[in-house]
């Protein structure tokens, strides 16, 4: 991950800085805070959502001392040739990481546009408008979306356009979701999903408003292209995708092209080597356990850290850990319940249950569901429970696809190459994995379901692996088990 310079004019530190002294003398005599990560969680629907801001990186920290993405990339007319006047050739980025359920993305978004009288086309022609491979008409011809630039460290990155959605309150596209995080706010960005960083950016800052640019966006719409900021951050506006004024302008965003082992590398507690066995769909990865002493130190347990009230521990409470890697996030999933007998209220009342950062009403009580720890090498989880979706057979839920992806299957979770379960080399039995029968052999899940008009919390693994069943969420049985799942956070 690209840490940012010294030398970014970061929202919490805007000074231009000439050297480094200088900067940091800046900071002693005004008080100004470091660069650090602003995180906001919160529920869209049935969407879990995580936003977080990393500040500003400059062009030279990017692609190096006086470069600029228009040395790789350069919009071209229908004639061939370069198109476009220059407005910021190093405007420098916001850098950016968001995830929308399982699809998490690294994303560096020019702070200002590049370039105006350029249409959405000659931005096409030049494969930057999409970047996802796929072939697009252009004019009387086509062109494959493509573009891609390496970083200073030879990282990867695709060369695309923002997501800008259908509408003005289209929430979950890039736009709003990251340029209305850090834009102060207008008529239409209000609320807490807007400008929540510390130090909201104005229209000047960004060039959007009146005075500023209308971004030009992936999204198509009505036979036109998409294209938003101008009078205000939030306005919504389409235009023809050949049009070229002073006022439609190129806003790159550069996406880190992710690779499978990258995670690995980072977050497996300084075993950079650790082997992984993927899935066949290769959207989970299983690289083994990691001891409770090696992750949190020795005789430390994670109820020592979250105080989950009631129940009964199962063995010393600090079981291994099961080391996954799925939709581009490392999950450690408990081997085994940490406590059992315990309801899924208790869990919740400890913040243990839902890992969204959203409010969750027990009784007259609100309870925000936003626990964390850190292990012993200063990494930050949340802890949450495992999602287990809204039936046996959902393959998008975390259990069947990480726990049955592992067990040795059942009649429901058929094996691998017949089913797409127990795809391990040497799967797990109900006992390595502390489901089928048994104390605390129910694991409680995130997810709850109403019942007759009370709330039952979802349930996976008694009796057989599978088995999905639903319980009002006070219940305490000895069946009923607390088996936590740690998120890594950036």
């Amino acid at each position: 991950m690209t840490v940012p310079s010294l030398f970014a004019s970061s929202p919490n530190c805007r000074r231009p800085a000439v050297t480094a002294l200088l900067v940091l003398l800046s900071l002693l005599l005004h008080g100004c805070d470091a660069p650090s990560s602003e995180v906001t969680r919160f529920a869209d629907g049935p969407t879990d959502v995580e936003v977080i801001f990393h500040g500003e990186v400059t062009d030279d920290a990017l692609f190096g001392p006086g470069a600029t993405l228009l040395d790789h990339v350069r919009p071209v007319d229908e004639h061939g040739r370069k198109a476009g006047q220059v407005v910021a050739a190093r405007p420098g980025w916001l850098h950016f990481e968001y995830r929308l359920d399982g699809d998490r993305r690294e994303i560096w978004v020019a702070k200002t546009p590049l370039m105006n009288f350029v249409s959405w086309d000659d931005v096409a022609r030049a494969g930057a408008a999409l970047a996802d491979g796929v072939t697009v008409p252009v004019g009387l011809g086509l062109a494959i979306q493509n573009a891609r630039v390496k970083d200073v460290h030879g990282d990867e990155l695709r060369v695309r356009m923002p997501s800008c959605g259908h509408s003005t309150l289209a929430d979950l596209s890039e736009w709003n979701l990251l340029i209305g995080a850090v834009h102060r706010g207008d008529m239409d960005f209000t609320g807490p999903r807007y400008g929540w960083v510390r130090r909201p950016y104005s229209d000047k800052d960004l060039n959007v408003g009146y005075h500023g640019s209308l971004t030009w966006c992936r999204d198509e719409f009505r036979g036109g292209r998409v294209a938003r900021g101008y009078f205000f951050a939030s306005r919504f506006h389409v235009s023809p995708p050949d049009q070229r004024t002073d006022r439609l302008q190129w806003r790159p965003v550069l996406e880190r092209i992710a690779s499978p082992a990258d995670p690995v590398a980072r977050h497996w507690n300084g075993d950079q080597n650790a082997p992984v066995q993927w899935s066949p769909s290769r959207q989970a990865g299983f690289a083994g356990t990691v001891s409770n002493d090696e992750l949190f130190g020795p005789g430390v347990g994670i109820a020592q850290m979250i105080s989950v009230e009631g129940g009964r521990f199962v063995g010393d409470g600090r079981p291994a850990w099961l080391r996954f890697l799925y939709d581009g996030r490392t999950l450690l999933v408990a081997s085994q319940p940490i406590k059992q007998s315990v309801s899924w209220s208790a869990i919740a009342q400890a913040g243990a249950a839902r890992g969204d950062a959203g409010r969750l009403r027990l009784g007259w009580k609100w309870y925000t569901q936003n626990a964390e720890v850190s292990d012993r090498h200063g990494r930050r989880y949340r802890v949450r429970l495992i999602g287990c979706g809204g039936h046996t057979m959902d393959v998008a839920a975390e259990w069947n696809a990480l726990m049955g992806g592992i067990h040795r299957g059942d009649g429901d979770f058929v094996a691998y190459p017949e089913g797409i379960y127990g795809w391990l080399p040497q799967p797990y039995d109900d006992d390595g994995l502390a489901v089928g029968e048994g104390f605390g052999r129910a694991t409680w899940c995130r997810e709850t379901i109403e019942i007759g008009g009370k709330t039952h919390g979802v349930n996976r693994g008694y009796v057989t692996i599978s088995r999905f069943h639903a319980t009002e969420i006070g219940y305490e049985g000895s069946g009923f088990g607390w088996r936590p799942v740690l998120e890594l956070l950036p």
